[in-house]
């Protein structure tokens, strides 16, 4: 193995996703339910990503966060190379990409900042002890005062009973050679045979262990290389996270979960009267992580902090706020099973509301029970169908969503939501037709379309059949009518054209 891996598998690049609670303004208004105040996100601040992957959480950051300087570590050269053409095609200069291990960073201290915000999604449960350690002694060096550290892992109990799958896999591929994809998919199929002589510990816990099974086959290998081929894969029981980065001053403050402050409200009175006997809160997390069997955990915490919120700044900041669609209103009743349970009929209203465009958080609320509204604003947003949004930001991302669907990253920044917008593949031609043609003409930009995949002689499958020439025009056209319908109003409210 390179001594450069440090056990983790670095012959494979990371999938490119983009995790949304790391965003500011998400870990502001989760901290903010919890009853803490952050800093003014109007104001220049800095952030650190630490395993940053190909950056494409901290590209979008940065493009809705002009103001703001955003670092994002990760020791792959790939995922660096990438990420760095990417923002310099995308006219980014307030982010820095840094190919350096966690060691390095803590041998050479000046090469970051004093931070804000310290974010950090999967790591801790892929590296080793040592790199643990330099994780924390970053947090301790770099994180300010009042600064918030954002750490998502794998948890226990949840996953107690997979485990032993993750162990076999890492065993298993040392025995065999070639690249870590390779290595993934023969242990796989050594794993499929153990199957089929039923061993005890499969039946005895048989759901847990097919759902596991099934998972190695569906999902990304990319991913799934990452997930299980790491030397020093972990999970976690919160009390161990917590005294990890005690080390470091840091406290928890709770889940980086709209909801998290509304369901620990609304459970059963036995369990309320269990919890009410736990005084230590690292304990009571246990507990908690125990009744839910918590599979995986979304923490944040904090170096002290800036000031507390009682009930009535809450309130006011409520009132203060503005909401729009985080995407096309076709939901369902089905879409609305959330827990705790809130009447059906108060999410169609809010959503339909938003359908017609950003309303302010009195517009919802009249006529409402105003802590439903609140509660049921909060569990659209944590289910990314609605968004707060913020009418004083003013700057262009078109350079940088151009730049995103040129290289087939179809992922958008959208600066009045301080978040993104994730296009399906002919959705990103119309909005980038719509920005070159400056029109919003769906007949003129289904017709650009059809012309530019004309002449290049390309056809489109649809349903199982090779569309070309009127065929092709024509269903281009509904598409494109669709979009305008669906897509165009969120674009427009996000500030993305």
């Amino acid at each position: 193995m390179q001594t450069w891996m440090e056990g983790y598998e670095s012959d494979v690049e990371y999938t490119t996703g983009y995790y949304r609670e790391q965003e500011p303004n998400f870990l502001s208004l989760c901290a903010a339910t919890h009853g803490i105040q952050t800093l003014d996100l109007d104001k220049p601040f800095t952030y650190l990503e630490l395993g940053c992957g190909y950056g494409m959480t901290s590209l979008v950051m940065a493009a809705n966060y002009p103001h703001a300087q955003f670092i994002a570590v990760d020791f792959n050269p790939t995922h660096i190379a990438q990420a760095q053409s990417l923002a310099s095609e995308a006219g980014l200069t307030n982010i820095t990409f840094l190919e350096k291990s966690f060691a390095q960073l803590n041998t050479e201290p000046h090469s970051i900042p004093d931070c804000d915000f310290i974010a950090l999604h999967g790591i801790f449960t892929w590296v080793s002890d040592e790199n643990r350690q330099h994780i924390v002694d970053i947090c301790e060096r770099h994180l300010k005062a009042g600064g918030i550290v954002y750490n998502s892992y794998n948890a226990k109990p949840g996953w107690s009973m997979a485990e032993p799958i993750q162990k076999l896999l890492y065993a298993t591929s040392k025995q065999f050679s070639g690249s870590s994809l390779e290595r993934f998919d023969q242990s796989v199929k050594l794993i499929q045979q153990l199957q089929t002589v039923k061993p005890r510990f499969f039946a005895t816990n048989e759901a847990v262990i097919q759902k596991r099974l099934e998972g190695l086959v569906a999902k990304d290998r990319h991913y799934l290389v990452h997930e299980y081929l790491h030397e020093g894969w972990r999970a976690f029981y919160f009390t161990e996270i917590a005294n990890w980065l005690r080390q470091a001053k840091l406290e928890f403050i709770g889940g980086a979960v709209p909801t998290d402050a509304l369901i620990r409200t609304q459970l059963t009175p036995a369990t309320d009267k269990l919890l009410a006997q736990i005084h230590d809160n690292d304990t009571r997390e246990l507990y908690l992580d125990i009744i839910k069997n918590t599979v995986f955990r979304r923490d944040i915490f904090s170096r002290g902090v800036i000031g507390r919120l009682d009930q009535n700044a809450r309130v006011r900041w409520f009132n203060e706020s503005q909401w729009m669609l985080a995407k096309p209103a076709r939901f369902d009743d089905e879409a609305f099973n959330f827990k705790p349970a809130l009447n059906k009929d108060l999410y169609r209203s809010l959503i339909d509301h938003l359908a017609a465009g950003v309303c302010s958080f009195s517009t919802l609320a009249n006529g409402k029970n105003r802590r439903d509204t609140v509660n049921a604003l909060l569990q659209l947003y944590q289910a990314n169908m609605i968004t707060p949004y913020y009418a004083n930001t003013a700057h262009s991302v078109m350079r940088f969503n151009q730049a995103m669907i040129k290289r087939n990253q179809p992922l958008i920044a959208l600066p009045h939501s301080r978040s993104s917008l994730r296009l399906k593949t002919f959705d990103a031609q119309f909005y980038i037709n719509a920005i070159k043609l400056n029109t919003q003409d769906a007949t003129k930009i289904a017709q650009a379309v059809f012309q530019e995949l004309e002449s290049k002689q390309m056809t489109i499958t649809h349903k199982g059949e090779t569309l070309s020439g009127i065929a092709m025009k024509n269903h281009l056209a509904n598409l494109a009518t669709k979009w305008h319908s669906d897509i165009l109003p969120i674009l427009k409210q996000g500030g993305a054209i």
